[in-house]
């Protein structure tokens, strides 16, 4: 298992993985509180005011601005985890080092776990340094951060950010196509995220919701009493999705 890990570790640092997408979450995470510092200067600059109109913008809090930062994560972070572990399966199936790979004494499940234990640190990792450039740019601009909630609400999220690269993991060992594995990834994320929103009281369960719940913990410093159930079924439905992963890449490697 140890060799597999480090055979992914090196991967990800040979697709430069390590480097943009670190960066571009982090250049992200950055913007947010410094568009919102300086919102009303771009609108008064940008020129679409009529001569004279005075336009006031309600000041947030930095506990506000920083779950913008894990709400934009929902959006294009999600995008780009999809982009860095779409082909993390599909693409050693199609260039044949998978097959080459289990000639050698491995189960199928040694391998999806290390990639899953990869990604999941490439993307907590991401997200983390991201999330604190953004806290300190938020310190800055906007006055003091609770920073006891702020990260509290962190590790919920990266709970949340687990379970998206397991279900990105588990589509690209089902499917061999790069495009099919994004678009199939995205529609399965983006329902599940619709759905809890349509549905938060009966879905709090939801593993998606648990996004939610970190903001709400960010912002007010406490969590909904749907939380446990959440924080259960996201984890096993990440053990559930590993197995599945597993299985079907066996299925597809001995077709």
């Amino acid at each position: 298992m140890k060799w597999l890990f480090l055979k992914e570790w090196r991967t990800l640092w040979r697709n430069y993985k390590w480097i943009w997408l670190p960066a571009v979450i982090s250049l992200l995470s950055i913007m947010q509180p410094i568009s919102s510092f300086y919102m009303e200067d771009i609108m008064k600059l940008s020129g679409s005011l009529p001569e004279g109109a005075i336009f006031k913008i309600p000041v947030p809090t930095a506990e506000e601005v920083m779950a913008s930062v894990l709400s934009q994560n929902n959006s294009i972070g999600i995008l780009l985890f999809i982009v860095a572990t779409m082909g993390a399966v599909a693409d050693e199936r199609k260039n044949g080092s998978l097959v080459f790979l289990l000639t050698r004494p491995v189960a199928t499940f040694h391998i999806i776990g290390s990639k899953l234990v990869a990604y999941c640190l490439l993307a907590i990792l991401s997200v983390t340094f991201g999330f604190l450039l953004s806290g300190y740019y938020t310190s800055v601009l906007f006055g003091d951060l609770n920073w006891d909630y702020a990260l509290l609400g962190l590790l919920v999220y990266l709970l949340f950010v687990c379970f998206v690269v397991a279900v990105i993991l588990a589509c690209s060992s089902i499917f061999l196509n790069n495009a099919t594995v994004a678009m199939v990834s995205a529609v399965v994320l983006g329902a599940l995220m619709i759905a809890g929103g349509w549905f938060s009281v009966p879905l709090a369960w939801l593993p998606t919701q648990l996004s939610d719940y970190a903001v709400s913990m960010i912002t007010e410093g406490s969590m909904p009493s749907g939380f446990t159930g959440c924080l259960l079924v996201t984890l096993i439905a990440i053990i559930l999705l590993l197995f599945a992963a597993s299985y079907a890449l066996k299925r597809n490697i001995n077709a």
